[in-house]
């Protein structure tokens, strides 16, 4: 669709998104999340991080606090910084549940709701982000830990921000399922929901999602901040990757269509390579502990048996785990810090590639860490 696009005779013009691209998302959400939406309530986005912007400024004034649960995906915490607001954070708390059927314990971030209900008062928080699934454990919120954060903010008359960008990436051992907090009664009072097909299809290149405002005077006062500066008009090739892939999927009459073939194809073989690092670094790496994912190709790695001032170079760019496997390993892995102040010691590992790939880098740290210790 995109090459055929771009050798229309007639150029690339102004785009309008049609009306069969909002259909085909409103089926994707309702044969997905048995979640109803109307045409009229979603609006166009150049992304989840432009849309957190656009949201902040619409329902805020600078100074106001916006609370985000750490750690989180630092450009989010950045669209409440960067926009003059106080960021207030939400430490999520790391516990260890029932051991699983493998015999691994398993480690999951829980909200503390009594901390938040603090918080939320005594900052005066006027928007709550939440990001679910999570970014960047992959944790799924289930339906009674969304309806419990619901209560709280409606309570509270408090605005929740939703970034979903991950919602089509659950993995097939999660226990529960995706559950947009839009949908649940009611919620569509204090609810905006962002989503996109960027992570479902990796076209994040295309500069291509959606705002859910179900609400009708939530929508205006959003709207009346985008409108003036078009912020709410695609361009043609982000069109063209909504009716690629959306538009695909509705079209399909029987079985899967080619983009959702596409995409539980990539999840099984991502699943693989998850359970391959899952493996690896229990069995060759024990200094590092894989915390369980339930949704998205991102693992969440804690490196706190890790010495890294063991280093025998005296390498002042070696401080973290994370600087350590750039610089000795020439693995290029997200540092912890960037999530939260209280998870330096922790990385974040895209295995969204090549088992190959994927394994040289395994080895590679593997390598270092045992020099590490020696």
């Amino acid at each position: 669709r995109i090459m055929t696009r771009a050798s229309h005779p007639c150029g690339i013009g102004y785009t309008i998104q049609p009306v069969e691209a909002w259909e085909a998302v409103v089926q994707w959400l309702q044969r997905r999340f048995n979640w109803t939406v109307d045409v009229s309530q979603i609006t166009y986005s150049a992304g989840v991080i432009t849309s957190a912007a656009n949201v902040i400024r619409a329902f805020t004034s600078p100074g106001d606090s916006v609370l985000c649960m750490t750690p989180l995906f630092l450009p989010l915490q950045n669209a409440v910084s960067g926009t003059g607001r106080r960021l207030i954070r939400h430490q999520l708390q790391l516990t260890e549940s029932t051991t699983n059927n493998s015999g691994r314990k398993n480690m999951r971030y829980e909200i503390d709701f009594l901390k938040l209900e603090k918080q939320i008062v005594s900052e005066d928080i006027k928007i709550v982000i939440l990001c679910n699934p999570h970014n960047p454990s992959g944790r799924v919120w289930s339906r009674a830990e969304l309806q419990s954060l619901l209560f709280l903010c409606a309570t509270h008359n408090v605005l929740i921000l939703s970034d979903e960008i991950w919602c089509d990436w659950l993995l097939s051992w999660s226990k529960d399922v995706h559950t947009p907090i839009s949908s649940l009664p009611r919620a569509n009072e204090i609810c905006i929901t962002l989503m996109g097909p960027t992570k479902t299809w990796n076209v994040a290149g295309m500069q291509c999602s959606f705002v859910i405002i179900q609400n009708e005077h939530l929508q205006r006062k959003y709207l009346n901040y985008v409108e003036p500066a078009h912020l709410h008009y695609g361009d043609a090739f982000s069109t063209e990757s909504l009716l690629a892939t959306y538009g695909d999927a509705s079209n399909a009459m029987n079985g899967n269509s080619n983009s959702e073939q596409w995409l539980e194809e990539a999840k099984k073989y991502v699943e693989g390579n998850i359970e391959m690092v899952t493996n690896y670094i229990e069995q060759n790496i024990p200094q590092l502990k894989v915390i369980p994912s339930d949704a998205t190709y991102l693992v969440w790695i804690d490196c706190s048996g890790l010495d890294v001032s063991g280093n025998d170079d005296n390498d002042d760019a070696v401080k973290n785990a994370h600087s350590l496997f750039l610089e000795k390993a020439q693995v290029i892995l997200s540092p912890g810090s960037e999530f939260s102040p209280d998870t330096d010691h922790f990385v974040r590992m895209n295995v969204a590639c090549s088992r190959k790939i994927l394994r040289g880098a395994l080895e590679r740290i593997s390598t270092v860490v045992q020099m590490q210790n020696k």
